[in-house]
């Protein structure tokens, strides 16, 4: 038995190391982050830890007036201020943030794999668990693209191992304090405040509870009094809502009178994304929903199965329950992003409804009816090349498409560099743009700059009219918030809007009396905002 015990930690080491060969390939590759500002909070994350690293505090420099920065906590911007004076600047910090970024995917991978064996999972569950943690391409995107996802999993982990460990007073404490870290790192770490206390009453640990509330309350409670302090009145400008307080842009894209509405097409983007972390959503097709969402229904029904089988596996199972309650009520679409810091329970999940399965495919092979021995060979087999496929769209994704993808992005970038150097020879240092990318524009020219994100509202009710409309008024949107200019790209609004939506915005632009081209590239153009 210790042999076999060996040759299968010996299986899961070798196994593992090529996986994580084959992610650091690709992080290698993009190393210089040709995809910085797409997702737009890595270009607000990297803006603010600019800030802190000049000693200027915790602000948001790119946006007019420099505000404080109250949306996000300081946590991934203060561990990317250390890349920043590594690298001494922009764009040289972006190689070591990159860096740093995927040195959490080795070790999110032992913790989850620490956690899991805790909990119970044999070492083939923990060989697939790892395998699948490993190639997952968004876990390697999101780490290497200065996002905080992987990060807060690292401390989240961390937290859940602690807690884990035995029901003292220490080991609670010191849980809580990191979920205090995984907290000011990640906004949606608030969900521990809650969801471990319950853990631990549920086992009756009430002292545990104290102990862990103890050790994450006090931090969680200076951050969000700091942000409420500093936080600017929003009143009706949801452009500067969005930027600096999620409850005011909350209440105006997802209020109470359409909260139903909101959590239908949540959840429909939530099954969606939660199979796509398995299935990747590389193929924007009907078909390829429809097998996502038999995938998340799998991982849903494996973490029932587990959370009653394996107590130790509670803590995650409710932290994911009270995290999809959020999503279901945000004001934002689920994506795979957002269900990252579950992704290991996911997997767990589904890894324990395929033993499930095949153990009653096991006892239909033995079945005395040779047409049921059939049936289940075959579901055997079509599960089997399943799983299999699904792993190999998965090193396709991170080995062919997102390098494809990367070398797309430096194309971009290259187009936009004229932009940005007429920008730093032909405007004053006060000058104020409408730029979707604003972070980059930022970090290029020194010129302070704001995004036009579509509120989110219009898709939900679906007036699509609506979101045009607000660019056919951007010269107003621009004057009100002192903005001189207005740099728009033929591939801005790519994360936010439909290509015939795109094209309607581009017309609008294109319309507008009142701004007047100053500069015109390949892909984009200058406007300059006239006074009606």
């Amino acid at each position: 038995m210790q042999g076999h015990n060996t040759r299968g930690r010996v299986w899961l080491t070798l196994v593992l190391a090529i996986a994580l060969t084959l992610s650091a390939r690709s992080a290698w590759q993009q190393r210089d982050v040709p995809q910085f500002g797409f997702l737009h909070d890595d270009g607000l994350y990297l803006v603010s830890a600019k800030s802190l690293a000049d000693g200027s505090g915790y602000r948001l420099e790119s946006f007019p007036g420099s505000p404080d920065h109250t949306k996000y906590p300081p946590g991934y911007p203060l561990a990317l201020s250390l890349a920043w004076r590594l690298g001494g600047g922009y764009p040289e910090v972006l190689p070591w943030a990159s860096f740093f970024g995927w040195l959490t995917i080795p070790l999110l991978i032992g913790l989850s794999l620490l956690l899991f064996r805790r909990f119970g999972f044999a070492d083939w569950q923990l060989l697939l668990l790892g395998i699948l943690l490993a190639l997952n391409p968004y876990i390697t995107l999101f780490g290497i693209n200065l996002l905080s996802e992987n990060l807060f999993l690292c401390l989240l982990l961390g937290s859940l191992l602690v807690a884990a460990r035995s029901p003292s007073s220490r080991s609670a404490l010191g849980a809580g304090f990191l979920a205090s870290f995984a907290f000011l790192t990640r906004s949606a770490g608030i969900v521990l405040l809650v969801s471990q206390p319950v853990a631990y009453l549920w086992r009756r640990q009430r002292q545990a509870a104290l102990w862990f509330l103890a050790g994450m309350f006090p931090a969680t409670a200076v951050w969000m009094a700091w942000a409420r302090l500093h936080t600017p009145p929003a009143g009706e400008d949801w452009i500067l809502a969005y930027y600096t307080n999620y409850f005011a842009y909350q209440i105006q894209n997802a209020p109470l009178s359409m909260l139903h509405i909101v959590v239908w097409k949540n959840l429909d983007a939530l099954l969606y994304s939660m199979g796509s972390l398995i299935f990747p959503k590389v193929f924007d097709l009907l078909p390829a929903k429809i097998v996502a969402q038999m995938i998340s229904l799998a991982m849903i029904a494996g973490v029932v199965r587990m959370a009653k089988k394996l107590p130790a596996a509670r803590d995650y199972a409710l932290f994911a329950a009270g995290s999809v309650g959020l999503l279901l009520i945000w004001h934002f679409p689920p994506t795979e992003r957002f269900l990252l810091p579950i992704a290991p329970l996911l997997f767990a999940g589904l890894i324990t409804e395929l033993e499930h399965m095949a153990g009653l495919m096991r006892s239909a092979l033995k079945h005395k009816d040779r047409s049921q021995r059939v049936v289940a060979a075959a579901m055997a087999t079509a599960a089997a090349v399943f799983l299999l496929a699904c792993v190999a769209l998965q090193i396709w994704v991170g080995q062919v498409y997102m390098p494809d993808t990367a070398a797309r992005w430096r194309e971009r970038k290259v187009e936009r560099k004229p932009a940005y150097d007429w920008i730093r020879k032909n405007t004053s240092p006060e000058a104020v743009f409408v730029a979707y990318d604003d972070g980059p524009l930022y970090l290029e020219t020194g010129r302070h700059a704001f995004s036009v994100p579509l509120p989110t509202r219009f898709w939900y009710l679906e007036e699509y009219n609506q979101q045009v409309d607000i660019y056919r008024k951007i010269d107003q949107l621009a004057r009100n918030h002192g903005a001189r200019y207005v740099y728009y790209s033929k591939n801005d609004l790519d994360r936010d809007a439909a290509p015939d939506q795109r094209s309607a915005v581009a017309q609008a632009m294109r319309d507008n009396v009142h701004l007047r081209p100053v500069w015109q590239g390949v892909e984009s153009v200058i406007f300059e905002v006239l006074v009606p």
